[in-house]
């Protein structure tokens, strides 16, 4: 009986180290996990400096920092309108971060995007499911190339524009720009860009210019593309 007796509190101190063993992990986690995001967005916006500098001075540095890349999307929007018409995708900033808002909120509803794993003390530790990057990168071969060959030749055709000089290509809101460019597209039109030769592609719409036979443009090193989204 004093066995038994004594089974029940110990196992409800065993219970309640386990919580507190969680909890700790838990806010451990948190915490690495806000370091690793100032030291990445310090490196972003203030690539010079060899000291962390305060947060708040890193959040003042991103807040420029985005509206400077709002300015060059603006660009692009407004490029996008030229070559293509306002028919497809978003057409203004407003639009962008309307557009932006939504697929996170689609994404954060997705029933596989996140594991919750419950506890005892009724906490929930949610884990991005691996699988899900897994399955967005797993693309078919014919997209892949076609939207590679579309990456390439947008990126020239701002370049070339003067929209972009070649330094400013790896930047994250060009990658981002043509790929949401690219998922705006309707199927047909994706299929008709595929079987369009590269100077006589649907990108340019009844807009866009072919080179002129004096051009001399040296093609510039481009990054590669981010992977191809699934819908």
């Amino acid at each position: 009986m004093s066995s038994r007796g004594c089974a029940g509190p110990r196992r409800k101190r065993d219970i309640e180290e386990h919580q507190k063993e969680r909890r700790r992990a838990l806010q451990a986690r948190h915490r690495a996990n806000l370091a690793t995001l100032f030291e990445t967005l310090k490196t972003v916006v203030c690539p010079t400096s060899y000291k962390m500098p305060a947060k708040w001075k890193i959040l003042d540095h991103a807040k420029g920092f985005l509206k400077e890349q709002e300015a060059y999307l603006s660009r692009l929007l407004l490029l996008k309108g030229i070559f293509l018409g306002n028919e497809d995708g978003p057409c203004s900033l407003d639009e962008v971060r309307a557009e932006y808002r939504r697929l996170h909120s689609l994404r954060s509803r997705r029933p596989g995007g996140h594991r919750r794993h419950g506890g005892a003390d009724g906490e929930d530790l949610i884990e991005t499911s691996e699988e899900d990057s897994v399955e967005e990168t797993r693309d078919d071969s014919a997209p892949s190339q076609t939207y590679l060959l579309f990456y390439r030749q947008t990126l020239e055709k701002l370049i070339c524009s003067g929209v972009l000089s070649p330094g400013q290509t790896g930047l994250a809101v060009v990658s981002e720009s043509i790929s949401g460019l690219w998922d705006s597209f309707s199927p047909e039109r994706r299929a008709a860009y595929q079987t369009c030769p590269p100077q006589q592609s649907t990108l340019g719409g009844k807009g866009a210019r072919g080179r002129p036979p004096s051009w001399s443009y040296t093609k510039p090193h481009l990054p590669p593309p981010p992977p191809l989204r699934q819908k």
